[in-house]
Protein backbone atom coordinates (compact mmCIF):
# COMPACT_ATOMS: atom_id res chain seq x y z
CA UNK A 1 0.00 0.00 0.00
CA UNK A 2 1.43 3.36 -1.00
CA UNK A 3 1.42 6.18 1.52
CA UNK A 4 2.17 9.86 1.27
CA UNK A 5 3.46 12.47 3.69
CA UNK A 6 1.67 15.82 3.79
CA UNK A 7 4.17 18.62 3.27
CA UNK A 8 4.55 22.33 3.96
CA UNK A 9 1.41 24.26 2.96
CA UNK A 10 1.36 27.50 1.03
CA UNK A 11 0.77 29.62 4.11
CA UNK A 12 3.88 28.25 5.84
CA UNK A 13 5.95 28.95 2.74
CA UNK A 14 4.65 32.50 2.61
CA UNK A 15 5.63 33.00 6.23
CA UNK A 16 9.10 31.58 5.61
CA UNK A 17 9.66 33.91 2.69
CA UNK A 18 8.45 36.97 4.58
CA UNK A 19 11.14 36.27 7.17
CA UNK A 20 13.87 35.44 4.69
CA UNK A 21 14.71 39.06 3.83
CA UNK A 22 18.16 39.20 2.23
CA UNK A 23 18.73 37.02 -0.77
CA UNK A 24 15.07 37.09 -1.87
CA UNK A 25 13.86 38.76 -5.01
CA UNK A 26 10.45 39.52 -6.43
CA UNK A 27 7.09 40.44 -4.93
CA UNK A 28 6.21 40.14 -1.27
CA UNK A 29 2.92 38.25 -1.01
CA UNK A 30 0.72 37.95 2.05
CA UNK A 31 -2.39 35.80 2.25
CA UNK A 32 -5.47 35.86 4.43
CA UNK A 33 -6.47 32.86 6.54
CA UNK A 34 -5.85 29.49 4.87
CA UNK A 35 -8.54 27.43 3.21
CA UNK A 36 -10.90 25.59 5.61
CA UNK A 37 -8.61 22.55 5.51
CA UNK A 38 -5.11 22.20 4.11
CA UNK A 39 -2.24 19.70 4.16
CA UNK A 40 0.51 20.41 6.68
CA UNK A 41 3.79 18.87 7.76
CA UNK A 42 2.09 17.20 10.73
CA UNK A 43 -1.21 16.16 9.21
CA UNK A 44 -4.05 18.54 8.33
CA UNK A 45 -4.85 22.07 9.52
CA UNK A 46 -8.49 22.03 10.66
CA UNK A 47 -10.77 24.64 12.23
CA UNK A 48 -11.38 23.99 15.93
CA UNK A 49 -13.95 21.30 16.67
CA UNK A 50 -14.61 17.57 16.79
CA UNK A 51 -14.57 15.57 13.57
CA UNK A 52 -15.61 12.08 12.56
CA UNK A 53 -12.97 10.55 10.30
CA UNK A 54 -13.57 7.57 8.02
CA UNK A 55 -10.50 5.89 6.55
CA UNK A 56 -10.59 2.46 4.91
CA UNK A 57 -14.08 1.97 6.29
CA UNK A 58 -13.02 2.60 9.91
CA UNK A 59 -14.53 5.57 11.76
CA UNK A 60 -12.64 7.54 14.41
CA UNK A 61 -13.06 10.80 16.30
CA UNK A 62 -10.54 13.61 15.75
CA UNK A 63 -10.34 16.69 18.00
CA UNK A 64 -8.85 19.95 16.70
CA UNK A 65 -8.05 23.14 18.60
CA UNK A 66 -7.63 24.97 15.31
CA UNK A 67 -4.07 23.86 14.58
CA UNK A 68 -2.51 20.89 12.81
CA UNK A 69 -3.89 17.45 13.65
CA UNK A 70 -3.12 13.96 12.41
CA UNK A 71 -5.66 12.14 10.27
CA UNK A 72 -5.14 8.66 11.69
CA UNK A 73 -1.39 9.05 11.19
CA UNK A 74 0.99 11.42 9.44
CA UNK A 75 0.71 9.16 6.43
CA UNK A 76 -2.43 8.51 4.44
CA UNK A 77 -2.82 5.49 2.17
CA UNK A 78 -3.64 5.89 -1.49
CA UNK A 79 -7.39 6.39 -1.73
CA UNK A 80 -10.05 8.63 -0.22
CA UNK A 81 -10.41 9.72 3.42
CA UNK A 82 -13.39 11.75 4.65
CA UNK A 83 -13.90 13.83 7.79
CA UNK A 84 -17.20 15.33 8.94
CA UNK A 85 -16.85 18.46 11.08
CA UNK A 86 -19.04 19.94 13.81
CA UNK A 87 -20.83 22.17 11.29
CA UNK A 88 -21.67 19.18 9.09
CA UNK A 89 -19.11 20.02 6.41
CA UNK A 90 -17.30 17.08 4.87
CA UNK A 91 -13.57 17.34 4.17
CA UNK A 92 -12.41 14.85 1.54
CA UNK A 93 -8.77 13.91 0.97
CA UNK A 94 -7.88 12.11 -2.27
CA UNK A 95 -4.38 10.56 -2.37
CA UNK A 96 -3.12 9.17 -5.68
CA UNK A 97 0.00 7.17 -6.40
CA UNK A 98 2.49 7.47 -9.27
CA UNK A 99 0.55 5.02 -11.44
CA UNK A 100 -2.62 7.12 -11.24
CA UNK A 101 -3.76 10.26 -13.03
CA UNK A 102 -3.51 13.55 -11.10
CA UNK A 103 -6.70 14.99 -9.51
CA UNK A 104 -9.10 16.81 -11.82
CA UNK A 105 -8.20 20.18 -10.27
CA UNK A 106 -4.48 19.71 -10.95
CA UNK A 107 -3.53 22.59 -13.29
CA UNK A 108 -3.30 21.18 -16.81
CA UNK A 109 -0.78 23.84 -17.81
CA UNK A 110 1.61 23.20 -14.91
CA UNK A 111 4.95 22.27 -16.52
CA UNK A 112 6.59 19.04 -15.36
CA UNK A 113 10.33 19.13 -15.91
CA UNK A 114 11.58 16.27 -18.11
CA UNK A 115 13.18 13.58 -15.95
CA UNK A 116 11.03 14.22 -12.87
CA UNK A 117 9.36 11.10 -11.43
CA UNK A 118 6.03 11.58 -9.68
CA UNK A 119 5.67 10.17 -6.16
CA UNK A 120 2.08 11.10 -5.34
CA UNK A 121 -0.72 13.63 -5.63
CA UNK A 122 -3.05 14.81 -2.86
CA UNK A 123 -6.20 16.94 -3.08
CA UNK A 124 -8.41 18.24 -0.27
CA UNK A 125 -11.91 19.64 -0.79
CA UNK A 126 -14.59 20.87 1.61
CA UNK A 127 -18.32 20.53 1.00
CA UNK A 128 -20.20 23.80 0.64
CA UNK A 129 -17.25 25.64 -0.89
CA UNK A 130 -15.35 25.53 -4.16
CA UNK A 131 -12.02 26.08 -2.36
CA UNK A 132 -9.46 23.31 -2.72
CA UNK A 133 -5.84 22.56 -1.94
CA UNK A 134 -3.76 20.04 -3.83
CA UNK A 135 -0.16 18.92 -3.96
CA UNK A 136 2.23 16.97 -6.11
CA UNK A 137 5.56 15.40 -5.20
CA UNK A 138 8.37 14.38 -7.55
CA UNK A 139 12.06 13.49 -7.48
CA UNK A 140 14.75 13.99 -10.08
CA UNK A 141 18.47 13.53 -10.58
CA UNK A 142 18.72 17.16 -11.71
CA UNK A 143 20.28 19.67 -9.30
CA UNK A 144 18.25 22.17 -7.29
CA UNK A 145 19.78 24.94 -9.39
CA UNK A 146 18.72 23.30 -12.65
CA UNK A 147 15.16 22.69 -11.39
CA UNK A 148 14.96 26.25 -10.06
CA UNK A 149 16.11 27.68 -13.40
CA UNK A 150 13.64 25.52 -15.31
CA UNK A 151 10.62 26.70 -13.31
CA UNK A 152 11.71 30.35 -13.22
CA UNK A 153 11.53 30.21 -17.02
CA UNK A 154 8.70 27.76 -17.65
CA UNK A 155 6.09 28.96 -15.15
CA UNK A 156 5.68 32.39 -16.84
CA UNK A 157 5.55 30.67 -20.24
CA UNK A 158 2.68 28.45 -19.08
CA UNK A 159 0.26 30.97 -17.61
CA UNK A 160 1.74 31.60 -14.16
CA UNK A 161 3.45 34.57 -12.53
CA UNK A 162 6.45 33.96 -10.27
CA UNK A 163 5.79 36.26 -7.30
CA UNK A 164 8.73 35.51 -5.02
CA UNK A 165 11.73 33.21 -4.68
CA UNK A 166 14.17 32.18 -1.97
CA UNK A 167 17.41 30.16 -2.08
CA UNK A 168 19.21 28.83 1.00
CA UNK A 169 22.23 26.65 1.69
CA UNK A 170 22.71 24.55 4.81
CA UNK A 171 26.12 22.90 4.91
CA UNK A 172 26.58 21.37 1.48
CA UNK A 173 22.86 21.09 0.68
CA UNK A 174 20.74 23.63 -1.18
CA UNK A 175 17.01 24.32 -1.10
CA UNK A 176 14.76 26.78 -2.92
CA UNK A 177 11.19 28.07 -2.70
CA UNK A 178 9.19 29.50 -5.58
CA UNK A 179 5.85 31.24 -5.06
CA UNK A 180 3.60 31.61 -8.08
CA UNK A 181 0.06 32.56 -9.03
CA UNK A 182 -2.19 32.06 -12.00
CA UNK A 183 -1.89 34.99 -14.36
CA UNK A 184 -4.89 37.36 -14.17
CA UNK A 185 -6.61 35.27 -11.46
CA UNK A 186 -5.34 35.78 -7.91
CA UNK A 187 -7.68 33.08 -6.57
CA UNK A 188 -5.12 30.45 -7.63
CA UNK A 189 -1.84 30.47 -5.68
CA UNK A 190 1.00 27.97 -5.49
CA UNK A 191 4.34 27.23 -3.91
CA UNK A 192 7.19 24.93 -4.89
CA UNK A 193 9.87 23.64 -2.53
CA UNK A 194 13.04 22.16 -4.00
CA UNK A 195 15.35 20.26 -1.65
CA UNK A 196 18.72 18.66 -2.36
CA UNK A 197 19.11 15.14 -0.98
CA UNK A 198 22.29 13.55 0.36
CA UNK A 199 22.73 11.59 -2.88
CA UNK A 200 22.60 14.78 -4.94
CA UNK A 201 19.05 14.23 -6.23
CA UNK A 202 16.28 16.78 -5.77
CA UNK A 203 12.80 16.42 -4.28
CA UNK A 204 10.19 18.73 -5.78
CA UNK A 205 6.98 19.47 -3.90
CA UNK A 206 4.23 21.66 -5.30
CA UNK A 207 1.20 22.98 -3.40
CA UNK A 208 -1.65 24.69 -5.26
CA UNK A 209 -4.65 26.40 -3.64
CA UNK A 210 -7.87 27.89 -4.94
CA UNK A 211 -9.76 30.50 -2.90
CA UNK A 212 -13.26 31.45 -4.07
CA UNK A 213 -12.60 34.77 -2.30
CA UNK A 214 -9.18 35.99 -3.51
CA UNK A 215 -6.58 36.40 -0.75
CA UNK A 216 -5.03 39.76 -0.02
CA UNK A 217 -1.88 40.37 -2.09
CA UNK A 218 0.47 43.21 -1.23
CA UNK A 219 3.27 44.21 -3.59
CA UNK A 220 6.39 45.93 -2.25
Amino acid sequence: MRTTNFFIPLVAALAALSLAGAGCAGTRTTAQAPAPAAPSANGVVLPAGTYTQTQNGVAATVHSTGGSVKMGSEQLPTGTTTMVGPNGQTITTDVRGPDQAPPNDFPKNFPVMPGMNVQNYTEMTTSGTSDFSLSGSWNTNASVGDVFGYYKTQLPQNGFTVTRTSNTTSGSQTSSIILFAKQADARYMGTMTLEEQTDGSTTVQMSYLFYATPPTVTNE
